[in-house]
């Protein structure tokens, strides 16, 4: 069980500081507006000897109570890009990671 509060975890998502505004949309939903942290780091890999590549990872972290029943194909629109989530990792103190696959 958490300690925070939903409200207590909103201070850590807002705009102010480290959050991005992103519009979710559940499979056969409606769309609603959410705050969370987006990371869209650059991975670069050597594939062995002569070639490499690079692709990123896009996350989205959020309170779970602005993903209520987040799935795998839902998306997120953020900054005018559609990604798909593909993978869905809560950790337990009602905040939730989504990996997402740019569309």
């Amino acid at each position: 069980m958490a300690i925070e509060t939903d409200d207590t975890l909103a201070f850590f998502f807002t705009t102010n500081d480290f959050g991005t505004d992103a519009t979710f949309t559940p499979a056969g939903g409606s769309p609603s507006n959410i705050v969370g942290v987006f990371d869209n780091p650059y991975l670069g890999a050597d594939a062995g000897g002569m070639v490499e590549f690079s692709a990123t990872s896009p996350t989205f972290t959020a309170r779970d109570a602005d993903f209520p029943g987040v799935s795998h194909g839902d998306t997120l629109v953020i900054g005018g890009t559609t990604y798909l989530i593909r993978e869905v990792m809560p950790d337990g103190t009602g905040i939730t990671t989504v990996m997402l696959e740019e569309q």
